[in-house]
C-alpha cells in the first residue's frame, strides 16, 4: 500500500498556495500604475521608506526605471549623429544616473546623519533613486519629441552643422535641469515627511544636491560626449577626460572662448 501525503493526495495543500500567488500577481500595480504613483509621490511610498519596509518597496524597480527611460533619451539625442553615437548614448545615459546615485550614496548617508535627518544607508539611496526615477521619467516622455526635433535639424555633415550641434546640447543641459528640479521637488516632498523637522530637511536637502551636483557633472563630464560635435569621430569615451573635469572645461569655454576637447 502507497502512503500518499496529505498535500499530494487531495491537492489541497497545493492550490491554495497557488491560488495566493495568482491573487497577489493580480492585484499587483502594472508599471504603469507604480509609475503614475511615483510621480505623484503617494503616501504609501513614502511610509514604505519612513518604515524601511524591504518587502514592500523595491528600489530595483526605480534603477530599472532609470536605465530604461534614459536610454531612450540618450539614443533620442544621438539619432542626430549617428547610430552608433545613439547606441552609445542608450548605453552611457543611464550609467551616468546610476553612477551619480551609487557614489554619492554614502556621503549623502554619513550628512544625513549629521545633519539629524537619521535614515539609513538603503532609506538614502531609495529616496535618490526615486528622485532620479521621477526626473528619468520625464526625460523618457520628452524622447520622441526630441528625437523628430533631431531628424528636422541639419545633419552632422550639412551646412548648420554647427548650429544644430548647439541646440541639441543646449535643450538637453535645458532639459535635464527642468526634469532634476522637478525630481527635487518630489524628493523635498519625501524628505519633508521623514525629517524631524522642516529645517532638516531643507539642510539635508541642501548637502544632498551639492553632493549629487558635483558627483553628477564629473559622471556627465568622464562619458560624454552625449552628443558628439560634428566632423569629429565618434567615440565611446571622451579623449581628454582625465587631462581636465568639468568644472575647468566650463570655465574655459565660458571666460576665455577656448574648448578643451
Amino acid at each position: 500500500m502507497v502512503m500518499r501525503s496529505p498535500l499530494t493526495s487531495t491537492g489541497a495543500g497545493l492550490r491554495g498556495p497557488t491560488l495566493a500567488v495568482r491573487e497577489v500577481r493580480r492585484h499587483r500595480p502594472s508599471w504603469y500604475e507604480r509609475a503614475a504613483a511615483l510621480c505623484r509621490m503617494d503616501e504609501a511610498i513614502i511610509e514604505a521608506i519612513a518604515d524601511d519596509r524591504k518587502h514592500q518597496l523595491a528600489g530595483k524597480d526605480w534603477a530599472l526605471t532609470i536605465v530604461v527611460c534614459m536610454a531612450v533619451t540618450g539614443a533620442a539625442y544621438g539619432s542626430w549623429r549617428s547610430p552608433q553615437q545613439a547606441m552609445y548614448g542608450a548605453i552611457k545615459m543611464p550609467a551616468m544616473m546610476l553612477a551619480t546615485v551609487w557614489v554619492s550614496a554614502g556621503i549623502a548617508t554619513m550628512l544625513n546623519w549629521l545633519l539629524g535627518m537619521g535614515l539609513s544607508f538603503r532609506q538614502v539611496c531609495r529616496c535618490m533613486l526615486a528622485a532620479l526615477a521621477v526626473a528619468s521619467l520625464l526625460l523618457a516622455a520628452l524622447a520622441p519629441v526630441v528625437a523628430f526635433f533631431a531628424c528636422r535639424l541639419a545633419g552632422p555633415d550639412m551646412h548648420g552643422a554647427a548650429l544644430s550641434y548647439r541646440l541639441l546640447l543646449g535643450t538637453l543641459v535645458a532639459l535635464v535641469g527642468v526634469a532634476g528640479l522637478l525630481g527635487v521637488g518630489r524628493l523635498y516632498r519625501m524628505m519633508a515627511r521623514l525629517a524631524p523637522t522642516p529645517a532638516v530637511a531643507r539642510r539635508t536637502l541642501l548637502a544632498w544636491i551639492l553632493v549629487a551636483g558635483l558627483v553628477g557633472s564629473q559622471s556627465s563630464w568622464l562619458l560624454s560626449p552625449f552628443v558628439q560635435r560634428p566632423h569629429q569621430p565618434v567615440t565611446f569615451w571622451n579623449p581628454t577626460a582625465f587631462e581636465s573635469n568639468f568644472f575647468e572645461h566650463l570655465w574655459a569655454t565660458m571666460i576665455s572662448g577656448t574648448v578643451l576637447r
